[in-house]
């Protein structure tokens, strides 16, 4: 059964980046890991995912040298 949502009312805009700190010390490894990858697909969903590019950087030695 999931929990329902709160509504939080903080003090300043720091508070939630606290709260998320606070609750990433107490939770173990694979959560944290499931965690970041749910974050993650929720994220590719709202931005989508970034073509690469088929542009290359070339470097070469500088004829002076």
């Amino acid at each position: 059964m999931e929990t329902k949502r709160r509504i939080v009312i903080y003090k300043d805009l720091n508070e939630p980046y606290r709260q998320f700190l606070r609750d990433g010390m107490n939770m173990t490894p694979d959560e944290l890991f499931v965690s970041f990858m749910n974050m993650r697909a929720k994220n590719r969903l709202m931005f989508g995912l970034k073509k690469k590019t088929d542009k290359r950087l070339t470097i070469h030695k500088p004829s002076w040298i």
